[in-house]
């Protein structure tokens, strides 16, 4: 699991950053009755001795219930927390814009939450999201058919991808890949898969990638 020493002075950010979500998960049981056991809820976030721990096996209430395939429970739940205020990040936003390009549903609703969410995020820990960001901005615009805007979100996430954080950069790379794919560039988005799968192969954008290697590459990845 990779974590992120904080400052002193960027504590207080990262508490507001976790406070909003884990008051989403706490009331999950009650929004929605039979959805998520509260036990569930209450593990999602972790937050100790000033380190923001953020892995695969930390996801947000929203993700982890899409990622159980439970995409309506998914889509109200990260509704609900853009409403009751979201993150200092816009980490809601991003999260149900990814899931509406995963269903391939309403592209625009998914760039305009993804703008809003690039708008409000400041700080140190906002500039680390912004690549994998970007990313989903170009997927987003690939579907819309705007891909010159498209090429230009991916060259703006590829030169500032992280290069010490497995996990955002085969983030990053994954979304660009499936910018590629709407926009029939194969062959590139391939290149992009591997890299993904590589970087994280033992975490969930490398097991992502490697699906879309299977489906999409001639030696089923």
């Amino acid at each position: 699991m990779a974590r992120l020493p904080l400052r002193r002075n960027e504590r207080l950010m990262t508490v507001l950053v976790i406070a909003v979500p884990m008051a989403v998960c706490a009331l999950l049981p009650y929004l929605f009755p039979g959805v998520m056991p509260e036990f569930e809820a209450r593990k999602l976030f972790r937050f100790k001795d000033g380190v923001w721990t953020h892995g695969p096996d930390v996801p947000g209430p929203g993700e982890a219930l899409a990622d159980q395939g439970r995409y309506e429970d998914a889509r109200k739940c990260l509704q609900n927390a853009i409403e009751m205020g979201d993150t200092p990040l816009g980490s809601s936003r991003v999260d149900l814009a990814e899931l509406l390009l995963k269903r391939g549903t309403d592209p625009q609703k998914a760039l305009d939450l993804i703008d809003e969410a690039l708008r409000v995020a400041k700080g140190r820990i906002a500039a680390r999201l912004e690549p994998s960001r970007w990313a989903a901005r170009a997927w987003a615009l690939a579907l819309l058919g705007r891909r010159q805007e498209a090429g230009q979100a991916i060259e703006r996430a590829l030169r500032a991808c992280p290069v010490t954080y497995a996990p955002l950069l085969a983030s990053t790379r994954l979304h660009v890949a499936m910018a590629l794919l709407a926009m029939e560039e194969t062959g590139k988005a391939i290149e992009h898969l591997r890299a993904a799968r590589d970087e994280d192969p033992n975490g969930k954008y490398g097991a992502l990638a490697l699906q879309q290697l299977k489906l999409h590459s001639l030696w089923g990845e």
